[in-house]
Formats: structure tokens, sequence, C-alpha cells
């Protein structure tokens, strides 16, 4: 066995005196000072439109949504006045939201129930009825 560590040894030329090689000291720093670090960006500012407006801060539960419908305008509207917002479903308390001034101030009617006196159904009392009436006029002809 100590014949075969021997020949093992020499094959890949282990010398027990060696030392293993030393680091490489670290050079010494260019005498140019680093140039310093920029301050990061302040978060994007949105830049004002040029067509009449007013100016909301949302505040925490607002949807934009809801900022159209209490402004009396559309969403649509208001989603093109504010290209800044990339999600009109994601802005934050403290978000600057241009609201467009109209020149008549037609309301805009929030969507009702079908029919307010009607008890509150799930979908699937809606889906079974639907399904029920297909079937009626299948049959009923």
């Amino acid at each position: 066995m100590r014949a075969y560590l021997e020949a093992w040894l020499v094959e890949f030329e282990f010398q027990p005196d060696t030392k293993p090689p030393q680091p490489q000291p670290i050079p010494d720093e260019p005498d140019e000072p680093t140039p310093p670090i920029p301050p990061e960006p302040d978060p994007i500012k949105p830049t004002p439109p040029d067509f009449p407006h007013m100016v909301y801060i949302v505040q925490e539960g607002d949807t934009m949504y809801r900022i159209a419908l209490d402004n009396n305008i559309t969403l649509q509207e208001l989603i093109k006045a504010n290209p800044h917002i990339k999600v009109a479903s994601l802005i934050y308390p403290g978000d600057i939201i241009y609201i467009p001034i109209k020149e008549s101030d037609e309301p805009v009617e929030p969507i009702e129930p079908d029919d307010p006196d009607e008890p509150k159904r799930n979908i699937f009392q809606k889906l079974w009825d639907l399904i029920i009436g297909i079937i009626k006029k299948l049959f009923n002809k």
C-alpha cells in the first residue's frame, strides 16, 4: 500500500518541503478619488396636464372608479387625464390624481341593480333560473 501512495505522490509531484503560495497583496488604491454615488431620484412626480383640472390626493380606500363617480366623469376620462398612473387599479394614499373639469356638470349615474326590490340572489341562483328558462322555451314549442 505504501508503494502505491508513494507512486501517487510522485505522479502528482508532491513535494512536502514546498510552501503553499502566498496571497498577493492588494494594490494601493489609485490617487484619483472615486466619484460620489448619485442620490436616488425622487419618485416620479406627474406633470400637470394642459387642460382645466383639479388636483386630488388619494385617500385610504379610494378607487379610480369611485373618484370618477364622485366628480361626475367617466373612468375612461379619469384614466386618460392621468397617464402617469400605469395601472388604474393600483393607486395608493398620497398619489396625485388630476380630475378634468367638464364644462357641463351632467351627473354620471352609478350602476344600479336591475330591480332594487328584488331580493339579493347569488350567481348560482341566477344561473339556475336562466337554465330553467331555456329548458322551458326548448320544450314548450
